[in-house]
């Protein structure tokens, strides 16, 4: 399995999240994301705005569970 590429643009604070590089065909709004499907719907892209904030809320969230 390939693993996602992962870029942030800190000039607008999005965290992306690409699976793959098939064509972009829709999207949808989900809350403070946009996920970005192609013809199949198999998601392609994931952006999530706030990106800082998604990151702290995460790493707080996992620093909680146990192994």
């Amino acid at each position: 399995m390939k693993l996602p590429k992962i870029s942030y643009s800190d000039d607008v604070d999005i965290l992306m999240i690409q699976f793959s590089n098939k064509k972009l065909d829709d999207a949808y709004d989900v809350g403070n994301m946009i996920v970005r499907v192609a013809q199949d719907k198999e998601p392609v892209l994931l952006e999530i705005f706030d990106g800082r904030k998604f990151l702290k809320d995460a790493s707080y969230a996992l620093s909680s569970v146990s192994y």
